[in-house]
Formats: C-alpha cells, sequence, structure tokens
C-alpha cells in the first residue's frame, strides 16, 4: 500500500508536529494524538489533509505517497499511473476504469464519495493484483 511518510517529511522539513496538527486537524478535540494515528496509519489522512499537507509543505501530492503513483487531473478526471497500469477517476460520475497497458480491465462505480485516498489506492493496488 502506498502512504505518506509524515513523520519523515516532518523530521525532513523540521516541521512542528503540534502547529501541522492543528492544521490538518482543526476541529478534533486533541489534533496531536490524532497527527500521531496519521504517522502510524490508524487513520491516514483523507483528501483534504493530503491537500492541505501539500499545500503547508509546497511538495506536490503525488510526491507525498511512497509507491511511485503519478497523479495527474484535468477537468473532472484524476489520472493515476504507475509503470503498465491507469487508473481514471471522474469525479462528476464516480467511476473509475483502470487500464493496463491502455486497454480497459476493470471498471467501478464509486458509492462513497468520501473515501479516504489511502482507501482508494490500496483498492486501486488491490484490484490490479487480481488480475
Amino acid at each position: 500500500m502506498q502512504s505518506i511518510n509524515l513523520s519523515k517529511i516532518i523530521a525532513d522539513l523540521k516541521l512542528n508536529a503540534l502547529d501541522l496538527a492543528k492544521e490538518l486537524y482543526p476541529r478534533h478535540k486533541h489534533p496531536s494524538v490524532a497527527l500521531k494515528w496519521a504517522i502510524r496509519q490508524v487513520h491516514p489522512l483523507d483528501a483534504i489533509q493530503i491537500s492541505k499537507l501539500s499545500s503547508i509543505t509546497g511538495i506536490p501530492i503525488a510526491q507525498l505517497f511512497d509507491g511511485g503513483w503519478k497523479v495527474q487531473s484535468k477537468a473532472e478526471v484524476i489520472t493515476f499511473s504507475t509503470k503498465d497500469y491507469r487508473a481514471e477517476l471522474n469525479t462528476t460520475e464516480w467511476v473509475t476504469r483502470v487500464y493496463k497497458n491502455g486497454s480497459l480491465m476493470h471498471e467501478r462505480l464509486i458509492h462513497d464519495k468520501k473515501i479516504a485516498l489511502s482507501d482508494y489506492l490500496t483498492w486501486l493496488e488491490e484490484t490490479i493484483l487480481e488480475k
């Protein structure tokens, strides 16, 4: 599974963990505890928090992740690609199409519009491994 190594990002950029926690979890009663959970991957960051982290650090979203997924966005389609695979998530229809070497291998309707990006990428990797 591709994840974000928060502890490495915090250490490398010399970020104040408490300030970062408050930014990523503005409504959480205990933001520092929530950040520790995210660091341990107990409760990974959601898409909004990942976007905030990218904005705070200046690191593009695709580079935040370990594992090599490249992300591009054009209009309402977000494209994730790695090696021989490409997944296109249409954010209007909430349909994902997964391609291997340019050939459609899987199509799925996303029912949960609030799916965490880490959960989506995990599903994507599992789909690729099944085929």
